[in-house]
């Protein structure tokens, strides 16, 4: 049997991955010392494991960058874009269907695709909205039906980028769309706001209701969330969330440029699921997975050390490793 083109590029990438990272994943009964180990400091190179494991990961980068940006570099879409470094890839991005009646609709949006570690684009990832893609941002809710909205700034920092997209009181209108605030509620480390989302170009009474989850946990200037506990916390919340959700349904995940930031909720998902399906940890695979859909993804070492973290946190919520052993 003859292998397809496709195939060939898969297997491609499956052997220069595993040369250049090795082999990155631990048996969970094996974390602890594992994390022990590479968070001890070469005397030579003054670089631990963590770093070590990153820099390999970052030598990807160019293979990742091979995808195209042809929908988000056109003159037209310039304007929709907060950084013209930061684009989505056109295999990765979803396109906008409820506009499709208006004027100079190109669907487009600065939004990717991400996988969870068992479903095919389950995530959505996208920068805070502009004062001229708030339509837009509200039709990537409707048209994916992201009934969970999950903001990685604290009130503050969407205050001072003047970003509020939701109403703090009300109702509001974007394009054809009303939004109104049902309920608030303030939770250990984030604010949940329930919102109501109605088309209303659409003849069929439908709505969607949205959980707003913002994070209070990390700081403007810090690399990294304050509290692990609070993020895994909040992450076994998303879980539940999508378990009373249609098969359809999915998460969207907002930073200001769609990157710096949303990357790290993704990972903690991936990592945490890795635990308890799998018997294992592979944050190399994990940070990989994100970066082929978009390479600013977990952009530092400190980020990187962090999904370590969180894995370590999430363990240490479960009273024995037993849990896990295959």
């Amino acid at each position: 049997m003859e292998l397809g083109e496709e195939q060939y590029v898969f297997l491609y990438d499956i052997l220069l991955e595993t040369l250049l990272c090795g082999v990155t994943s631990v048996a969970v009964q094996d974390v602890q010392k594992h994390i022990q180990r590479m968070s001890v400091q070469d005397p030579v190179t003054k670089t631990n494991g963590f770093m070590k494991e990153f820099q390999s990961l970052e030598k990807l980068t160019g293979l990742y960058r091979l995808c195209t940006y042809k929908e988000g570099e056109k003159l037209e879409n310039e304007s929709k874009n907060r950084y013209r470094g930061i684009l989505p890839g056109d295999h990765y991005r979803p396109i906008l269907m409820s506009s499709m009646n208006e004027q100079n609709f190109s669907g487009y949006i600065n939004a990717v695709f991400i996988n969870s570690n068992c479903q095919d684009d389950a995530f959505v990832v996208t920068q805070l909205p502009l004062k001229k893609t708030l339509s837009d941002f509200w039709s990537l809710v409707w048209d994916y039906k992201c009934t969970l909205v999950v903001l990685m700034h604290d009130p503050q920092d969407v205050s001072e980028l003047n970003a509020q997209f939701w109403p703090e009181k009300g109702v509001i209108r974007h394009g054809g769309f009303s939004i109104k605030k049902i309920s608030k509620a303030t939770m250990a480390g984030y604010r949940e706001t329930t919102l109501c989302i109605k088309h209303t170009d659409e003849s069929q009474q439908t709505s969607l209701e949205v959980k707003l989850w913002q994070l209070k946990i990390w700081p403007k200037n810090e690399t990294v969330p304050q509290s692990p506990s609070v993020f895994i916390g909040l992450i076994g919340m998303m879980e539940k969330h999508q378990q009373q959700q249609e098969s359809d349904c999915h998460v969207l995940v907002t930073c200001c440029d769609g990157a710096s930031r949303s990357g790290l909720f993704c990972a903690g998902a991936i990592v945490c699921d890795q635990i308890r399906s799998e018997g294992c940890l592979d944050v190399s695979q994990a940070v990989r997975s994100l970066k082929k859909r978009r390479i600013q993804l977990i952009p530092n070492k400190d980020q990187y050390t962090f999904c370590y973290t969180l894995a370590q946190s999430y363990l240490d919520s479960f009273e024995t490793y037993g849990n896990f052993k295959h």
